[in-house]
């Protein structure tokens, strides 16, 4: 469903030189809920031109000793994770904070 974006593999979430600013949404095709059109991402791709996309393969990875599963959001501001939004419930909640640090 997010053929058409930017992708990056696990290795390289934090070094990504196009943006000094960039958020990084981790999927899964497993995951019905990550790829939900509801879950607010399509939003945020219409509203900035810096997310990447990660497909999982594995039900969850460990970045920086934090453990990722799909339906997770990392703003990412000079190679360091600033924000993390965990899960559908968060994404929804937080959808106009995010839209919000977008510009």
């Amino acid at each position: 469903p997010y053929k058409s974006y930017n992708h990056l593999k696990t290795s390289e979430v934090l070094k990504v030189k196009k943006f000094n600013q960039y958020w990084v949404y981790f999927y899964s095709l497993e995951n019905k809920d990550s790829i939900n059109s509801d879950n607010g991402i399509g939003s945020l791709t219409k509203a900035t031109d810096s997310v990447y996309f990660v497909e999982m393969k594995d039900k969850e990875i460990k970045i920086k000793k934090q453990t990722i599963q799909p339906t997770t959001l990392f703003y990412i501001k000079n190679h360091k994770i600033v924000k993390t939004y965990h899960g559908l419930k968060q994404l929804k909640e937080k959808h106009e904070e995010i839209l919000e640090m977008s510009w």
